[in-house]
């Protein structure tokens, strides 16, 4: 860890931060949204890695709630620790027809403590924006397969010796998912979040995770 702050400097930072405490990853939904005053809860265990750096384990925690039709809300808690939350609104589509697309923004915070090259603690927070776009198909009632592109727009503020100092990096994403059951179930997703700068490394997640209704 202290050879890539030395090398590459607060961006490295980003991706250390993503690996340690980023749950916004994973998609863990299609393109539908829940029904108005429903809820379903869930847990997932994330397997990440990012090119040319290490790997790491990663759990999460959501909530989704169905607010009016068409549109919800989820909030997303991963351990070690961050927090994610969006909204979804649904296009195309209604809770039974075959295909359905919506549109999402989202927002990301991360809260970590790393060790600097100097051996001196430093608090780091990072900011994220999302704009995901989700397109799924629905052949039966308890199957669902679905695509989740995405823009995330990061920015990190760090505190060292010199005060704070900023840094932002954007990069392009997908999650193709597979969700098995309606109500409880079991979803399973791949994702990859590729950086505009080179001083990050592509990222890869799989993500398996269950999921019931409150």
């Amino acid at each position: 860890m202290k050879t890539i702050l030395r090398s590459q400097g607060p961006f490295a930072v980003l991706v250390l931060l993503f690996l340690t405490a980023c749950p916004s990853i994973a998609s863990l939904q299609t393109a539908k949204t829940m029904p108005a005053d429903a809820t379903q809860s869930g847990l997932a265990a994330a397997f990440v890695s990012v090119e040319g750096n290490t790997q790491g384990v990663l759990g999460v925690g959501w909530v989704r709630y169905g607010l009016i039709d068409r549109l919800d809300v989820g909030v997303q808690v991963g351990v070690p620790g961050g927090a994610y939350g969006d909204l979804k609104y649904m296009l195309v589509g209604d809770q039974d027809s075959l295909f359905a697309v919506s549109s999402g923004l989202g927002f990301g915070l991360l809260r970590e403590r790393l060790r600097s090259a100097s051996a001196d603690d430093i608090a780091d927070t990072v900011f994220e924006g999302h704009m995901p776009l989700y397109a799924s198909v629905h052949p039966s009632e308890p199957l669902a397969a679905y695509l989740v592109p995405r823009y995330v727009f990061r920015v990190g503020r760090f505190q060292d010796s010199d005060g704070n100092s900023f840094a932002s990096t954007s990069l392009l994403g997908a999650t193709l998912g597979l969700k098995i059951g309606s109500d409880g179930g079991l979803m399973l997703e791949g994702s990859m979040l590729y950086p505009f700068r080179e001083a990050e490394g592509l990222t890869r997640q799989f993500t398996i995770a269950f999921f019931w209704p409150i």
